[in-house]
């Protein structure tokens, strides 16, 4: 088996609180806040609640917490929750929920140690990343990232073809630091930045990944034909799902037990290569794995990601 002279690494990213997200240019003004005094009548009415959109489905509302499950269940719910606010949405762990600011989108975060960055469905001209060793400290890194990937090779393709554009960015040459200050500026010349997915933490290597990785991508459309033969489509999102192959050194194979083992219920960024033009093998999902004991030094790793929207 050949390899692709690269690593099979498995980011789990690290988790962001209120007081983690130090500062963001997105408002979280989408709604009123929800105040547990106050009666909702009107059907439609949408409050704030832990960063969360909730919409009224019932006349005389009072004193039921949107953020409570069982106000959102039963035969006749109270709320219906519509998902992260605008400010939240690039950090719900739903890739398909975009954050859109204005022409610049800049959020300072603190999560803790930080060795890689990996941001996803974007809709942004450049990227700029910065790290600072603690809040308020001295720069210890810098990346400036130029979306386009447009590649003109004739006149032809210069002026009849449209941009191609990056839809996601991996940083993973940060020196780790305890718990640095990290800020990262999307920027679009025209129209609205987007950004579905913000994630952050240290990389974990699995070891060596093979020739053979394989992208499944599906949709989560519905596609119905009737009995004449006429087909209607709602699109929705899609993901996509990867199933990888690594070789393990011997000496590494317990401590990349440990990791799957400890990754198994997480979403997770699998970064299958970091290699130029291998951009589509860095995955955001849910792995289940296999190891396989067949040789005397080197055990087989199958790796399965299944695609998060």
């Amino acid at each position: 088996m050949a390899d692709l002279v690269s690593q099979l690494e498995l980011l789990i990213p690290n988790t962001l609180t209120d007081a983690g997200l130090v500062s963001s240019t997105v408002p979280e003004t989408d709604y009123p806040a929800y105040v547990a005094g106050t009666t909702y009548n009107t059907i439609g009415d949408r409050v704030i609640k832990n960063h969360h959109v909730y919409e009224n489905l019932r006349t005389g509302n009072l004193g039921h917490d949107p953020s409570l499950v069982a106000n959102r269940n039963g035969v006749t719910p109270w709320w219906n929750d519509l998902g992260a606010t605008n400010r939240w949405a690039m950090f719900d762990q739903q890739n398909s929920t975009q954050t859109v600011g204005g022409s610049t989108l800049t959020v300072v975060m603190v999560t803790g140690s930080v060795g890689s960055i990996f941001s996803s469905n974007i809709d942004a001209d450049y990227v700029d990343v910065s790290v600072k060793d603690q809040v308020g400290g001295t720069v210890i890194y810098t990346k400036h990232i130029d979306m386009d990937s447009s590649d003109v090779s004739d006149y032809d393709e210069y002026f009849f073809d449209g941009y191609d554009f990056l839809t996601s960015f991996l940083v993973d040459d940060i020196d780790v630091y305890f718990n640095p200050e990290v800020t990262v500026t999307y920027t679009k010349a025209s129209g609205n930045v987007a950004v579905g997915s913000l994630f952050m933490g240290r990389t974990e290597n699995l070891g060596e990944t093979q020739f053979g990785v394989t992208l499944s991508p599906r949709t989560f459309s519905t596609i119905a034909t009737d009995k004449f033969g006429v087909t209607s489509i709602v699109r929705r999102p899609f993901a996509t799902d990867m199933k990888a192959t690594a070789q393990v050194d011997l000496e590494q194979a317990n401590k990349a037990v440990r990791v799957v083992q400890r990754s198994l219920d997480i979403p997770c960024v699998v970064i299958g290569s970091n290699l130029p033009g291998y951009e589509a093998l860095q995955v955001y999902g849910l792995v289940s794995a296999s190891f396989g004991y067949n040789y005397h030094k080197k055990i087989i790793l199958t790796l399965s990601v299944n695609g998060m929207i």
